[in-house]
């Protein structure tokens, strides 16, 4: 988790012309529903769909470089998708 604050962090300070916000999945979806599907599909692909594209740019945090947890992760591929 410190990784990816760090990375954050150091984009931040890289673009400071930018207004810089960050979404993180973990802290705005209950997780323990998604576990246990209470969200829908429908749910997954109208009302989580438009949120994500509102953020218009995503930063994606590969890590470990030679093997990347995200790539792994059909949840990740959703959100990059």
């Amino acid at each position: 988790f410190m990784d990816v604050v760090h990375v954050l962090l150091e984009y931040a300070d890289q673009h400071p012309e930018k207004k810089v916000y960050f979404w993180f999945d973990v802290f705005s979806i209950n997780q323990h529903k998604a576990a246990n599907r209470r969200y829908n599909y429908k749910w997954w692909n109208t009302t989580l769909r438009e949120r994500i594209e509102t953020i218009g740019e995503m930063l994606l945090v590969l890590t470990p470089w030679h093997d990347p947890e995200p790539l792994k992760r059909s949840w990740c591929l959703w959100e990059m998708h």
